[in-house]
């Protein structure tokens, strides 16, 4: 037995600590809590994005806060995602033009489910 085995008096590592498979360093139940940005207990794609984002220095918590205000601005209904319907009203209180921001709404529909969110 060498010092990298684990003794039998050494308590096993906390649940919280433990990596989980899927990625090249492995992810912690409190890397998913850091992601988790609306802390309803699931981190989607795009909390994991800015997850990802953050810890490879691309962008910070300033970052992160200022896309969400955008978000939540052009949100209109409230609903937690962005559909043409916010973009009509966001249209119609702003003057924008239809085409460009149709355009911007379905590059950003990743899934092309209709839904940005």
């Amino acid at each position: 037995m060498n010092d990298d085995d684990l003794k039998i008096d050494d308590p096993p590592p906390h649940p919280s600590n433990i990596p989980i498979s899927g990625s090249r360093r492995g992810m912690t139940n409190i890397d998913l809590e850091a992601a988790d940005l609306d802390e309803d207990g699931v981190v989607g794609a795009a909390e994991f994005v800015f997850y990802k984002l953050k810890e490879m220095g691309k962008i910070d918590q300033k970052d992160i806060a200022g896309i969400m205000e955008e978000f939540e601005q052009l949100d209109y209904d409230e609903s937690g995602n962005l559909t043409n319907s916010d973009i009509i009203s966001q249209i119609q209180s702003s003057g924008s033009t239809r085409r460009t921001t149709k355009n911007d709404l379905e590059a950003a529909d990743l899934d092309e489910d209709g839904v940005v969110g």
